[in-house]
């Protein structure tokens, strides 16, 4: 019994040790500073012409993105979107909210059906989405959902956030193009 109890707990030592070293590894990816340069979506489902077509960040008139990177099986991203949504209003001629799935989890079906349903559930709603972006995934890798990167007009990543920061003084500020002080989502 002794025997059985102490190769428990050795392996639940190892198991928290795994975990541990696994959410310490650092991802890689762009940070806050790193240059992105122009950013380049294959396809993005744009709502108001129900198309799907490339969007290249030197197209948008010197607006600063927001990327919300997301999933359907996440609660917290899809309770966001009509606060992003409220954001893009307020701000539309200066920011663009991006809405990105790169959840190995949902299938193109599944996002298009998801997307499909919520935009006819909230009429009005009339943020644009992309999924399956190998490209973003590369250069903005996530752990934890939602997840927010924040692109100047200038090409630059200006933060990584989580949702805590996503507030209508902090895209003020990222709107005018002053210093942002937000802590670095680090997972």
């Amino acid at each position: 019994m002794m025997k059985k109890i102490t190769i428990c707990i050795v392996m639940a030592l190892l198991c928290l040790n795994f975990w541990a070293f696994a959410q310490s590894k650092d991802l890689g990816g762009l940070k806050p500073g790193d240059t992105l340069g122009i950013l380049h979506v294959n396809r993005l489902y744009q709502p108001q012409t129900k198309t799907i077509q490339p969007l290249v960040s030197t197209a948008i008139n010197g607006r600063e993105i927001i990327l919300d990177f997301w999933a359907t099986w996440c609660g917290t991203c899809i309770a966001k979107f009509s606060y992003l949504q409220e954001l893009q209003r307020k701000f539309a001629e200066r920011l663009l909210i991006v809405l990105v799935n790169t959840s190995l989890r949902d299938t193109d079906e599944k996002v298009s059906a998801f997307m499909s349903t919520y935009y006819q559930q909230n009429p009005g709603f009339e943020l644009s989405y992309t999924f399956r972006d190998k490209k973003l995934n590369l250069l903005f890798p996530t752990r934890a959902l939602p997840h927010y990167v924040w692109i100047g007009s200038d090409g630059v990543v200006k933060a990584v956030t989580g949702w805590e920061d996503l507030t209508a003084a902090n895209i003020q500020k990222f709107v005018d193009r002053e210093p942002l002080s937000l802590k670095v989502k680090e997972w």
